[in-house]
């Protein structure tokens, strides 16, 4: 206010200092013309001066008066700024200061409680590191919305310096007192909100389930009262008792129960039909079968030609798709009765799901398949073994004998005026002593190969055995490497194996055969998960062994892709499997989880998120906790039967 009185009364004094400068070449002509001084002056040059006078002040006077007015104008702007800032500051709300690259420049302090950030850590940062969904910079119609002057207003989450999720209600805006182009973002915090909205459901859902209740007692009340009025009780109740067994003997029943009338209307559904057609019995009861089950209506058709007409029973296996996968089912169709106005009786249907049984008579197959060829391989790596060892014996021969260290060979080479020096340098110039090296290096590596795989394919006979832990997962990755290097995806050399072990390791008791195939299930789905990740330079697995107060831990950890919280529940069921079908058994971990827990007397977990790598975690009893563990089982397993007496 006193600025603005100051301005006020500078305006003034120019104005009359304008005014009095205008009027002074007036004032001064007239004084000389009364004055004697004045016939002795020259007018012309009297004007001249006046008018140059004039045109200064004329000139003068707007610059002053546009400088004045600029300085009142930035004051009021910076006066303004200052106001905004000091609003945004104190603001209830967090308010945050971005371009439209997501690039924050300024945020208040309630921003900073709320985020645990300070201005200068914001500052260094992007919306995008805040935002968890990004809406706004994933959607370029809102910056066209922004551009064109409206505020653009969605929800979404925030996550905060301790890695807390915070739900915001996010108002932006462009912010017109700055230059350039800037965005306001008001963002309110509606945890609370959201809080009292689940609660709001929650008591919506207890009410519902209180209503409900009321009407089924209201509903069981009017059935008592209406048997009561129609004094047919007992006769009533038991035909009530009839029909609830006969409906439970078929609900109880594993199969897919449906009756069907003379038009093929459906008269009976049972609850399994209800389960595997999604279809609940109050909806089925009287249509026609053919538009319950559409995909099933070529397969009835055929099936009721084929008993001609429902006259008579039949069997046959049907493959139908339901949802994303095939279902494969034994159907029985029986007549149910013979009516005389109709030349189609009716008829049950009797469906049971095979689809497993089908799958364990596959893996059956598969499983003689693999015993044959696991007896082929030890065979034939018998077979290698002996050339092997010949070649290995005859590289060692030919390395002795050529040796200047042997006094025989000396002789020998005397004998023969031979040089021996001179035909060992020469075989070095040649490298024919390195090819006897790598020649030996390879037997060796063969030799190796040979008996991991005789170890492997050598039957199980239920025995334990101590075993060097550290021995047993460099063997199952040897194996890993010859079997994942066939499939042809991704070479398991190709990958990078971290191994980090416990030097205070000790042996273990195990089956050598079954702790190697848990391990081999592990490396392997570890690959193929690996080698259905694209773009990973650099495929990783690593091992870490530790060794615990009463367990050892493994654990083996990919960066693969990774696994959602639905396949990650189900990982160890049988048949379950992500790959596609006639690719995958769905066998490898729930097998190895049996193993682990039942004859390890261990646990066996899995640690996922998508797009983060996997980790499975094998925890092995100590040898004294695993005989006490085993000592317990076996008491358990011991009945005391009451015939000591006889």
């Amino acid at each position: 206010m006193l600025r603005n009185v100051k301005y006020a009364a500078v305006q003034y004094w120019l104005l009359l200092l304008f005014c009095g400068l205008l009027l002074l070449p007036i004032v001064l002509q007239y004084a000389l013309e009364l004055t004697p001084l004045g016939d002795f002056l020259d007018h012309r040059g009297f004007i001249s001066v006046a008018a140059m006078l004039g045109t200064f002040v004329l000139l003068v006077y707007p610059a002053v008066r546009l400088s004045v007015l600029w300085r009142e104008q930035q004051s009021r702007t910076d006066e303004m700024k200052k106001n905004v800032v000091e609003l945004i500051d104190h603001a209830a709300d967090m308010i945050l200061i971005t371009r439209p690259n997501g690039q924050i420049v300024n945020a208040n302090r309630r921003a900073c409680e709320l985020l645990g950030y300070s201005v200068e850590e914001l500052k260094s940062m992007r919306n995008i590191d805040l935002d968890i969904d990004c809406i706004l910079y994933r959607n370029p119609r809102m910056h066209q919305q922004l551009f064109s002057g409206q505020t653009v207003t969605f929800e979404t989450l925030y996550i905060n310096r301790n890695q807390d999720k915070i739900p915001v209600e996010n108002h932006v805006s462009i912010a017109g007192w700055m230059e350039g182009t800037y965005y306001m973002e008001i963002t309110r915090d509606i945890t609370r909100r959201r809080i009292v909205e689940q609660e709001l459901h929650a008591s919506k859902e207890a009410l519902e389930r209180v209503r409900n209740r009321l009407e089924s007692r209201m509903q069981e009340r009017t059935q008592k009262l209406v048997e009561e009025v129609q004094r047919r009780e007992l006769t009533e109740q038991r035909i009530f008792e009839i029909r609830l067994l006969l409906e439970n003997l078929v609900n109880s029943m594993p199969s897919v129960i449906i009756a069907l009338n003379d038009k093929l209307r459906v008269t009976q559904w049972n609850l399994e039909a209800e389960k595997v057609f999604q279809i609940p019995e109050t909806v089925a009861v009287g249509q026609s079968i053919t538009q319950l089950l559409p995909r099933f209506k070529s397969n009835i058709y055929a099936l009721i030609q084929q008993s001609d007409k429902g006259r008579k029973s039949i069997k046959e296996f049907v493959e139908v798709d339901l949802g994303d996968k095939p279902i494969k089912f034994n159907v029985v169709l029986y007549p149910l009765s013979q009516t005389t106005d109709s030349n189609l009786p009716g008829v049950v249907i009797r469906l049971d799901d095979v689809t497993e049984k089908v799958q364990i008579d596959e893996i059956l197959v598969q499983t003689e398949k693999m015993l044959s060829l696991g007896g082929l391989a030890a065979g034939m790596a018998h077979e290698i073994n002996n050339p092997l060892g010949a070649i290995l014996q005859s590289t060692q021969n030919i390395t002795r004998r050529l040796s200047e260290n042997f006094p025989r060979n000396r002789k020998v080479a005397k004998q023969a005026n031979l040089d021996l020096h001179a035909l060992n340098q020469y075989l070095e110039k040649q490298q024919i002593i390195e090819s006897l090296d790598a020649i030996k290096e390879a037997g060796e590596r063969a030799a190796t190969i040979v008996s991991d795989m005789l170890s492997f394919a050598r039957p199980s006979h239920g025995e334990s055995e101590s075993l060097n832990l550290v021995e047993e997962i460099k063997s199952a990755i040897r194996l890993a490497e010859k079997d994942y290097s066939q499939k042809r995806k991704l070479d398991f050399k190709h990958i990078i194996i971290q191994e980090h072990y416990d030097p205070a390791l000790p042996v273990i008791h195990a089956q050598k055969n079954k702790l190697r195939q848990v391990l081999l299930n592990i490396l392997i789905n570890a690959a193929q998960a690996i080698a259905d990740q694209e773009h990973n330079q650099t495929p990783m697995i690593t091992i870490t062994v530790k060794c615990l107060q009463q367990a050892i831990a493994i654990d083996i950890e990919d960066n693969g892709p990774g696994m959602d919280a639905a396949t990650r529940k189900r990982v160890f069921e049988p048949f379950f499997t992500t790959k596609p079908e006639g690719k995958g058994t769905g066998l490898g971990l729930s097998v190895s989880y049996f193993i682990v827990t039942e004859q390890l007397h261990g646990s066996l977990t899995v640690d996922s998120d998508l797009g983060k790598g996997t980790r499975f975690s094998i925890m092995i009893p100590r040898p004294q906790q695993q005989s006490e563990i085993s000592q317990r089982q076996s008491n358990e397993q011991q009945i005391q039967l009451p015939f000591d007496n006889f």
